[in-house]
């Protein structure tokens, strides 16, 4: 069985898993195991008294039947929707696989058009898109004899999530804030980490003041959300009422069920409060939720971070005592409002590199817990410099998967020596290379030794190597790279990255990684072969890409004449920034002179504009454009009938 594993199957991923992972399947009672229709039961009540309303909330007040003019779902957006859907993922209760939603025929696609618009305009979503199949995830480290140590993820009908992805494009302008980095497009919990790393590494430049930092935990977050404040939220914004209206009815009476393994189910509970995991709304609608509590944190003046409900508050300098408090005052009386509890026995406070006494913080009367090895969104920092801790759990996570991934590995009857390396690389080298932006640069060359020994023992294991051989040896023959290696490239992708967006996160990577450090000199180093490449002055950043709301456009039909369908695609593309255009070059240069040829395509007002360009000292950025992404960072010199000032 083992010789015919597979990367490219999904049976041998799905028996891999079974090996690797942790059996989830038992729920102990009483120190004893109960049948799987039971746990079922249990894990059902169990999450219905986390999504029960406040007794003080009130009642969502149904919105008054919308008088605005509708704006109906066109044929883009469904086409732009399908295009996002994933195949060979689990479905809903009503039994509809993605597969077939994407090879709907022209026909079905407008038949469910016309039930999409019905549903939006009526603001009523059927019965069936409200039921769900909670499928329980235990949560990593939590024992799975305790009902509490499962997360539940809602397994929903395709066609709700669907229209999900439709009335998702319509409302996901509503999240602006640059303090919230989860589930947003171009955004990562690598962003949060970054940041923490910024305001906590000591600088060169002069004494680097106090630093605290407040962890904060929310308890039942998703499944607290109430109903009618988000309705309020929604309105305050001055959300469309047909959106409105149809969001409250999709997450009024929702109805779900706990699937243990294949075929055992609980009996069918109620929901009144929360939004479901596991759906496409669900995590838009919290981030929504949760900018009043932004904003308040912003007034305190205490710097803040979100990803999700993973709150992270950070001060500085002499008053940060002052200031943290003042934060903290802030968010005890934000809950009492807004109906959501802080976990203050998970929640934690760690002083930075401070030797003296710490002060005392403390959460409605409770005393938060000091600590000095603070775990953040799977990176464990410290207090003082380094990422030894951090290092250890990857090591000790990685050595235990490797012992698993053994199993299959026999040189005589395990699986082939490709399929071990695939194994190994998605197992074990891609966790001790996450969010290493976060840490490439602190860790030191101890930890970068431990993390290289671990990850030529799985190329040994690939190989069928022996334990003593080499470690450059073993990564050549596995042809893997080291992780210190790997880790540079990717950090260094992260600061280009970072950099041409700009705003705070090209600030927190030039904190973290100054001309003076290992990223800062390779940059310098490579930047010297393409002349000028200071930062675009004159071009205001983009800190995100623009979203166009469908409705604001006129609709294009295939009945209309060309010059109509001309006009409306220039408005379209002039609903980006005018400093934004894109430059087309055939790449060719002239060696003496350094100079290319390109042409630009720029829309002023709906008219297009042809312009000629003839670029100086850009040319090799045009000609090694796969060459770590340097065309879009390089400051090209244009002539003085050029106005164009971006490349991409």
């Amino acid at each position: 069985m083992c010789a015919d594993m597979k990367p490219a199957n999904s049976t041998t991923w799905r028996t891999l898993q079974n090996i690797v992972s942790t059996p989830t399947n038992l729920v102990v009672e009483g120190g004893r195991e109960v049948p799987l229709t039971t746990a079922a039961n249990h894990l059902v009540s169990f999450f219905k008294k986390k999504a029960v309303k406040h007794p003080e909330a009130k009642e969502p007040q149904a919105p008054p039947r919308p008088t605005s003019m509708f704006r109906a779902i066109t044929r883009q957006e469904l086409v732009d929707a399908l295009r996002y859907i994933k195949c060979h993922r689990a479905c809903g209760p009503d039994d509809v696989y993605n597969e077939a939603l994407v090879h709907l025929p022209k026909v079905a696609r407008t038949a469910l058009l016309r039930m999409f618009n019905r549903s939006l305009s009526r603001g009523i979503v059927p019965r069936e898109w409200k039921r769900g199949t909670i499928v329980p995830f235990l949560k990593p480290g939590k024992p799975a004899g305790k009902v509490e140590s499962y997360r539940p993820i809602t397994l929903t009908s395709t066609m709700a999530k669907l229209m999900e992805r439709i009335i998702h494009g319509r409302l996901r302008h509503l999240v602006t804030s640059e303090n919230q980095a989860g589930f947003r497009a171009g955004m990562s919990a690598t962003d949060v980490l970054m940041w923490l790393r910024a305001q906590v590494q000591p600088t060169s430049a002069s004494k680097t003041p106090r630093t605290s930092a407040v962890f904060v935990d929310f308890s039942r977050a998703f499944d607290s959300v109430d109903h009618d404040l988000l309705l309020q939220r929604l309105q305050k914004l001055n959300v469309d009422p047909h959106l409105a209206h149809w969001t409250l009815n999709f997450l009024t009476d929702r109805q779900v069920r706990v699937r243990m393994g294949h075929r055992h189910y609980s009996r069918t509970e109620v929901f009144t409060c929360g939004v479901p995991q596991g759906t496409v709304l669900g995590p838009l609608l919290f981030n929504i939720f949760m900018e009043d509590l932004t904003a308040d944190l912003n007034r305190s003046g205490a710097l803040h971070y979100f990803y999700a409900d993973d709150l992270t508050i950070v001060a500085r300098g002499r008053d940060l005592e002052l200031v943290l408090k003042q934060a903290l005052d802030m968010l005890s009386h934000w809950p009492r409002t807004h109906f959501m509890d802080v976990n203050v026995g998970k929640t934690n406070v760690c002083h930075f590199r401070s030797r003296r006494d710490a002060p005392v913080l403390r959460y409605r009367s409770m005393e938060l817990e000091n600590v000095e090895t603070p775990k953040l969104l799977g990176v464990t920092f410290s207090k003082h410099r380094g990422f030894g801790h951090h290092t250890k759990s990857m090591k000790n996570k990685s050595l235990k998967t490797l012992i698993k991934l053994s199993a299959v590995s026999n040189t005589l009857l395990g699986a082939s020596r490709d399929a071990i390396r695939c194994f190994h690389l998605a197992l074990v080298s891609s966790s001790m290379q996450y969010a290493c932006p976060a840490w490439f640069g602190i860790a030191s060359d101890t930890d970068l030794d431990t993390m290289d020994s671990v990850q030529a023992h799985g190329a040994s294991l690939a190989c069928g190597l022996p334990a003593t051989t080499n470690t450059y040896d073993s990564l050549l023959e596995a042809n893997v790279p080291s992780v210190s290696e790997k880790a540079k490239y990717l950090t260094f992708k992260a600061f280009l990255l970072s950099s041409l967006r700009g705003g705070p996160r090209a600030a927190n990577v030039a904190r973290c990684f100054p001309p003076s450090s290992e990223i800062g000199k390779l940059h310098t180093e490579i930047t010297a072969a393409y002349g000028s490449v200071e930062p675009l002055a004159d071009a205001p950043t983009l800190n995100h890409r623009i979203i166009i709301r469908p409705w604001t456009l006129e609709a294009v039909t295939k009945e209309m004449d060309d010059a109509v369908k001309k006009k409306v695609s220039g408005e379209a593309v002039a609903h980006r920034h005018p400093a934004d255009h894109e430059v087309w070059t055939d790449g060719s240069y002239i060696e003496d002179t350094s100079s290319v040829a390109g042409a630009a395509l720029i829309f002023k007002k709906g008219r297009a504009t042809k312009q000629s360009l003839s670029v100086e000292r850009g040319a090799r950025a045009f000609a090694h454009n796969a060459w770590l992404y340097m065309p879009a960072y390089v400051a090209l010199s244009p002539t003085s009938a050029s106005t164009v000032v971006s490349v991409s």
